[in-house]
């Protein structure tokens, strides 16, 4: 076993060799020293035995994290797409409803949140019905996941005025804008019944609560079929009645609609629905095309831990991505795209996985993947409870809690396309958020997914200061850790206090650890297209 250390004082194990576990003190040699494009390691022999290797199940069994160096630049004077500071969304399932639930802040800036998912289309609204008329509508603590186990016999349930006052508190506490999915099997033959609706919009504009935006219905094409179910006609006719309704209600009268929601576009049903929605007079009426997108669901096939950072899987999202922009920019130019519900796994996912360290790789990527196709806003599915949460049901965050934080403190504005990276160790470039950075500044994000450490050598700025925030597995648990590291220093909670998230100063190449993660700000980059 050998073990380097890098100048900066990190450590990590460089080549996995068929060594037996009875080195001792008389094996260890002095160590010495090797260099790598101005990148000092000191390489040295360390008892096998006294070395916690990760997870035999886990896919960095046996790597070598022999050093590979990406030199990596972008065409900075010509921005691909722009995002805002409303890019990185997040999701709320309504069968939390009827729990405990604390106020836990993800942001410095506005945010979507979306309170919506399957359950939005078995949730009726009733202002004065009590704790135990809620409960007999149905088990309101179905999550989801639960809800997409057909075997489950799905029930409509309640919510009441206390429950939509304390979300509404929630909402205007962390300044979030709030997007709420309507029931759309409320029906009356073909057509949506907007009744409740009025009564839900009645209630709010009473306690002078505002809703941003409003969608209709759940993932079309996924819980029925888009040719049986969900007639275009019909679906437009109640998106056309919520915006009538929406309209009359004065607190309401500048909310926005967007849909439809489709999921697997890159399905031939997916994709006609999606058309026939637009060219049918939805693109007249929604304020954005959403598209739902999840790599795996429980139909096709069981995900394993190495879909995680499969470069293949994650390039599959962009077929997604191409197929339903274009469709979205063909038949309604004029209009935004969102992903409005994302995540890895649907159905009862990977408990352990879509919530450990691992479940980055997924989400960085799609987040940088989206920016690069010009997406306006991605919204992760789900902040509280389930199997892919932000934050633990007891409340402590998650590895995608700190990785989501980090990129909404640090990345917003234009977007640029990079060159010298690859498959496995995928490199993103913006500008900088300039509520953390001066104006000018640049951020590189990178996930390594190679079983070798990778160096990155920005080349544009081989001589400038750097911010670095490194992200590991946080304890010995490796890609299943419900910890992160940052720059070598566990993040943990203290009196329910967030820890501080703070850069290294650093000045040349960049070494990432296999199967990590990187953000590296440019403070003095000076790129015109981020004044």
């Amino acid at each position: 076993m050998l073990l380097a250390t890098i100048a900066d004082g990190r450590t990590f194990f460089v080549e996995k060799m068929n060594m037996k576990d009875t080195y001792d003190s008389v094996n260890v040699k002095k160590p010495f020293s090797t260099r790598h494009t101005g990148v000092s390691v000191l390489v040295s022999k360390v008892p096998a035995s006294s070395v916690k290797m990760p997870l035999a199940s886990e896919p960095w069994e046996g790597w070598t994290a022999l050093d590979t160096i990406f030199n990596i630049s972008a065409d900075l004077q010509h921005p691909v797409s722009i995002t805002g500071p409303k890019f990185v969304g997040i999701t709320l399932d309504l069968s939390f409803m009827r729990r405990e639930w604390k106020q836990f802040d993800i942001t410095t800036s506005t945010s979507i949140f979306r309170v919506g998912g399957t359950a939005a289309d078995f949730l009726i609204f009733n202002s004065t019905a009590t704790d135990s008329d809620a409960d007999a509508g149905g088990n309101t603590n179905r999550s989801d996941d639960e809800v997409l186990d057909y075997s489950v016999k799905v029930k409509n349930f309640t919510i009441n005025g206390t429950d939509w006052t304390r979300l509404n508190e929630l909402v205007n506490l962390a300044k979030w804008d709030l997007i709420f999915d309507f029931n759309e099997f409320l029906r009356q033959g073909d057509s949506w019944y907007p009744d409740n609706a009025r009564e839900l919009l009645k209630f709010s504009q009473e306690q002078g609560y505002r809703i941003p935006c409003f969608q209709l219905g759940n993932a079309k094409c996924l819980l029925f079929s888009c040719s049986s179910q969900h007639k275009c006609s019909s679906v437009g006719k109640g998106y056309a009645n919520i915006e009538v309704i929406a309209v009359r209600v004065s607190t309401l009268s500048n909310s926005c609609i967007v849909g439809p929601d489709v999921t697997k576009v890159t399905k031939n049903s997916a994709a006609n629905y999606l058309k026939e929605f637009l060219m049918s007079g939805g693109q007249n009426i929604v304020s954005a095309v959403t598209l739902h997108h999840y790599y795996f669901s429980d139909e096709d096939r069981r995900a394993s831990i190495h879909d995680f950072v499969n470069a293949s899987v994650l390039d599959s999202l962009k077929d997604e991505l191409y197929k339903g922009t274009l469709i979205a920019h063909t038949y309604a130019p004029s209009l935004p795209v969102w992903l409005s519900e994302t995540s890895s796994v649907t159905g009862n996912a990977l408990p352990g996985v879509t919530d450990g360290f691992v479940a980055g790789f997924m989400w960085l990527d799609k987040l940088g993947l989206c920016a690069l196709y010009g997406l306006q806003a991605v919204v992760r599915q789900t902040f509280y409870h389930g199997t892919y949460p932000l934050v633990a049901d007891d409340y402590t965050p998650n590895p995608d809690y700190y990785l989501t934080l980090l990129f909404k403190q640090l990345v917003q504005g234009p977007v640029f396309k990079v060159t010298g990276a690859s498959e496995n160790v995928r490199v993103y470039m913006q500008c900088a958020n300039r509520e953390s950075y001066p104006a000018g500044s640049l951020v590189v994000y990178a996930l390594n997914v190679q079983k070798k450490a990778a160096v990155l050598n920005l080349t544009q700025f081989a001589e400038k200061s750097l911010d670095v925030f490194l992200l590991t597995p946080g304890d010995e648990q490796g890609l299943k850790s419900k910890y992160v590291a940052l720059n070598g220093k566990k993040l943990e909670m203290v009196d329910e206090e967030l820890p501080p998230l703070l850069p290294q100063t650093h000045s040349g190449p960049v070494t990432m650890a296999p199967y990590s993660f990187a953000y590296i700000v440019i403070p003095d980059a000076n790129v015109k297209s981020c004044y």
